[in-house]
């Protein structure tokens, strides 16, 4: 039995995930890393999320761009 909250997570999960690994993929050239990489962005977006606020495609990508980022910094 999910809840209601689970429910409208799966529900953003949905409507953003390929877009986000689509966005992660044209920047990494590594398909697991891009995987574990937006595996990530909506491991972040659950610890976020409250149920209550939706998030925008703008925040996914924001969240993905940051640990492009991170994941590439110093290499």
């Amino acid at each position: 039995m999910t809840t209601e909250r689970e429910r409208g997570f799966l529900v953003l999960h949905g409507q953003y995930q390929i877009r986000v690994l689509n966005y992660i993929r044209r920047r990494i050239s590594s398909e697991e890393v891009a995987e574990e990489l937006a595996a990530d962005v909506f491991r972040i977006a659950w610890q976020k999320y409250d149920g209550v606020k939706d998030f925008s495609i703008g925040w996914f990508l924001t969240v993905a761009r940051n640990l492009i980022g991170n994941e590439y910094q110093g290499r």
